[in-house]
């Protein structure tokens, strides 16, 4: 590169050098550009709302599991386990409305007629990204058995309930809990991450178990943070290399008209 030799004189006086190349000025020029662009240019990167939340029939089993007390008393929650959880499995066979139904094991059998086996089916799902106050989880399901007492159908009604909240009876016309019943619609008591919904159901030892069909699980994606306005600081700082650079440009201007002190060595 060409050197300015008025440049040259002037950085030599100031700086106490013979040689210096205004390549200087010019790196200064270009960090204060960058400085600038920084500042004003760039636009905020959010980062994308979470995984899409999902609730899965019991066509796959591989997203339930399942704890069975087969030597339970009927009617009584308390002999409802909340351990020992286990992969659910397909009941071979068994379909309502085209979806599978699941048990401890292929056959939904443990024991004869009349010996309580009672299982609690459990889903856990997230909510990670999105604002668990507007979710909706909708949802139609079947238990064996029914709860209607007659018939070896024992006198436990099936429930459901979300994140341990309270019991929530299902809805079947007549109590007749073998196809599929109504839209369940749940709306609260949702929470932010992960979120837990188990099915309480007792059977009767002979070919039991539950059957789910999601319907719908919404959310409204949490609001990304407001992005910060940048600060006096570094607009501050671009307007102080911008100045630098004019000021030099101006002391080397005046600069031509001294004699070039290179002449005196």
């Amino acid at each position: 590169m060409m050197e300015n030799p008025s440049a040259k004189a002037l950085l030599h006086r100031l700086r106490g050098r013979k040689r210096c190349s205004v390549l200087a000025i010019n790196h200064l020029d270009a960090c204060a550009i960058a400085v600038a662009a920084s500042v004003f240019c760039c636009d905020p990167v959010f980062a994308s709302p979470g995984i899409p939340p999902t609730f899965q029939s019991t066509s796959d089993p591989t997203a339930w599991q399942v704890t069975a007390n087969v030597t339970g008393r009927d009617g009584l929650f308390s002999d409802f386990l909340t351990r020992g959880f286990q992969e659910a499995f397909p009941v071979s066979g068994r379909l309502s409305d085209g979806i599978g139904w699941i048990a401890n094991n292929t056959s939904g059998t443990n024991a004869s007629l009349g010996n309580w086996t009672q299982f609690v089916f459990r889903q856990s799902f997230g909510l990670t990204g999105y604002d668990p106050e507007t979710a909706s989880l909708e949802f139609q399901w079947a238990a064996d058995d029914s709860g209607q007492i007659f018939a070896l159908r024992g006198a436990w009604v099936p429930k459901y309930r979300l994140n341990g909240g309270a019991l929530m009876n299902g809805r079947w016309p007549g109590g007749d809990s073998y196809a599929l019943g109504p839209v369940t619609t749940v709306t609260s008591g949702f929470e932010g991450g992960v979120n837990t919904l188990d099915f309480f159901v007792q059977g009767n030892g002979v070919t039991d178990g539950l059957s789910v069909l999601s319907v719908a699980l919404t959310a409204d994606p949490t609001v990304p943070p407001t992005p910060s306005v940048p600060g006096p600081i570094p607009i501050f700082g671009a307007a102080a290399a911008f100045t630098t650079s004019r000021k030099l440009r101006r002391r080397i201007a005046l600069s031509k008209s001294l004699p070039d002190s290179t002449a005196m060595d």
